[in-house]
């Protein structure tokens, strides 16, 4: 019984606290295309479709959607103006801190939020592969990235915790491991 478990390892507060927040609907997060827009001319875009947003705390950025709708409705999507992002996920390109020019692999990168982050905070300038071992996660990517109109990015199915392909071995500049999470120990 996973309550039981939480219970003996966070203590009552902290369990009901969590059950709580894991009850409450996650908050619609994106991250402006700084190659396409602003977060002012994207709020003001959403304002105008009476959309209520609002800037996110901590990424310069990203905006918070109160209102509901589905993602590929909102105005902007379409042209690229915007991705879905968490706003923490959006703030470990900025950790990354990728530069015009470099070669950089995200390892483990679909759907591609913050493969086409960086891509965008290096101004679409420079080598980018995004490796993935999904199909499907590739598509997501490649679908992103058009999209969003980024072509410094090439995304190829391969798993990081094997020999990579000859031509995926020269050396990088940065890279990024965001590997997922297999299971919980808590559970």
């Amino acid at each position: 019984m996973v309550g039981r478990k939480w219970l003996d390892y966070f203590g009552r507060d902290e369990a009901v606290a969590l059950i709580k927040a894991n009850n409450e609907i996650a908050p619609l997060v994106l991250r402006v295309n700084s190659r396409r827009s602003s977060r002012e001319a994207l709020l003001a875009l959403l304002s105008m479709s009476g959309i209520s947003a609002v800037t996110t705390r901590w990424s310069p950025v990203g905006i918070s959607v109160k209102s509901r709708s589905p993602v590929d409705r909102l105005p902007g999507f379409q042209e690229g103006l915007f991705q879905v992002q968490g706003e923490a996920s959006q703030l470990v390109s900025y950790l990354l801190s990728p530069q015009k020019g470099e070669r950089i692999l995200d390892a483990c990168a679909a759907p591609g939020g913050k493969t086409t982050h960086i891509a965008e905070l290096i101004g679409d300038a420079g080598e980018l592969i995004a490796l993935d071992k999904s199909a499907k996660g590739i598509a997501q990517i490649r679908e992103n990235a058009a999209r969003l109109g980024l072509m410094s990015l090439r995304a190829a199915k391969s798993d990081v915790s094997h020999q990579l392909p000859a031509e995926l071995c020269n050396p990088y500049d940065r890279i990024l491991v965001d590997a997922p999470l297999q299971r919980l120990s808590v559970l």
